[in-house]
């Protein structure tokens, strides 16, 4: 054997040594070693941005075969204040024992002061921390943020299951109010004439019960903001006319009177809309129409089709035109007559506008609506016509 090959011998011999010396992860951190914030929120108080940051421990999360918890569901929440966002961010470490990760934030959520006082001025601190993504879902509420953020779900599961983090779930059911994302949120605030609407977290206290009463969350209305500015909050009733702007809406259901008594029930689904602005002797007007497909889930009396159909006409728009008459009443634009009025005829939206520094006031009469209903049953009734 000559000495190059002991020379390579001795080095192979070394090098396993080290290897098993040395361990390969000699960093890592368990998953449970750290916090990891799920949503965040924001209030203004005192002058000083106020921060919340929602923390769930891993015995909540983790699930057994069947999909339910083996704990109790954990919720911690934390909060800060600073003269910046940035500030009180940082203030939160101080007591958070350890790391804390931010890549798992889903939910933002901001109190009426926090949007009084600006969302872009909350947003363009926030996300100088690029571990959050944009794909976060954005609530306001007038309800106490902690109380928000520890408000659970059911069978001790994690509050991963709620409708703050998980709201899509619910809205392909009753499709009324639409969840919105950071991503749309930032898209919204850049474009001219855009009436931005934030859905509205509140708390019910006495709809489930579990030997005692249970509370849940449920979204209750809207914020409406024009460009980054609040402007206003709206009920869900104020505004049930704004589902049918929306051409992301699942399924939505509707109760048809006649003399003030129920007859019957629907579920609209998919609605196919038409929305533009059109000049008469130069003044615009909003031309908007909707065709949906109306499946019958109850009838309590018979009803030919074209009473139905006609029903269903009439109740759609007495809650667009509602919903118009509250836009025009607190001139805030829930139905984006301005915003298309940009997008088709910018020109005159600037002028009409002065290029964009004050909304555009319209009246009832310039808007234009026109409704198709297609039915269909959802299997036999009794109360249906031969």
């Amino acid at each position: 054997m000559d000495s190059g090959m002991f020379k390579r011998i001795g080095l192979s011999i070394g090098i396993c040594i080290i290897l098993m010396i040395v361990p390969g992860c000699w960093d890592l951190k368990e998953v449970n070693h750290r916090n990891y914030v799920t949503s965040i929120g924001f209030d203004y108080v005192d002058g000083k941005y106020r921060i919340y940051a929602q923390l769930l421990g891993f015995s909540s999360i983790a699930k057994d075969v069947n999909g339910t918890s083996n704990a109790q569901s954990d919720i911690w929440v934390g909060h800060s204040e600073g003269v910046t966002i940035n500030d009180a961010l940082n203030s939160l470490y101080k007591s958070s024992q350890q790391q804390t990760d931010w890549e798992h934030v889903n939910a933002l959520l901001f109190t009426e002061r926090a949007l009084e006082k600006g969302v872009k001025e909350y947003l363009d601190g926030l996300f100088r921390f690029r571990s959050i993504r944009y794909t976060c879902w954005v609530y306001g509420t007038k309800n106490d943020v902690e109380e928000i953020m520890t408000t659970g779900s059911f069978f001790d599961m994690s509050a991963l299951h709620t409708v703050m983090h998980s709201p899509m779930d619910l809205y392909k059911q009753r499709s009324i109010i639409k969840p919105i994302r950071y991503l749309e949120l930032m898209y919204a605030m850049k474009e001219p004439g855009k009436t931005i609407m934030i859905p509205s977290l509140d708390i019910v206290d006495d709809r489930w019960e579990n030997s005692k009463d249970d509370p849940k969350l449920f979204l209750n209305g809207i914020f409406a903001l024009r460009k980054d500015k609040y402007a206003s909050w709206f009920h869900e009733h104020q505004v049930t006319g704004i589902r049918w702007l929306e051409k992301e809406m699942v399924e939505t259901p509707l109760t048809l009177e006649e003399d003030g008594n129920p007859v019957a029930t629907v579920k609209l689904v998919r609605p196919k809309l038409s929305k533009q602005v059109v000049l008469v002797n130069n003044q615009p007007i909003y031309d908007f129409r909707l065709t949906i497909r109306a499946n019958i889930v109850e009838l309590r009396e018979k009803l030919s089709d074209d009473k139905l159909q006609e029903l269903i006409v009439q109740e759609v728009k007495k809650e667009l035109e509602q919903t118009i008459a509250r836009s025009i009443q607190k001139k805030i634009d829930l139905i984006e007559f301005e915003y298309s009025l940009f997008k088709h005829h910018t020109k005159l939206w600037k002028q009409l506008t002065q290029s964009g520094n004050k909304p555009y006031a319209y009246t009832a009469d310039q808007v234009k609506i026109k409704v198709d209903v297609n039915l269909m049953y959802e299997g036999r009734f009794v109360n249906q016509p031969e």
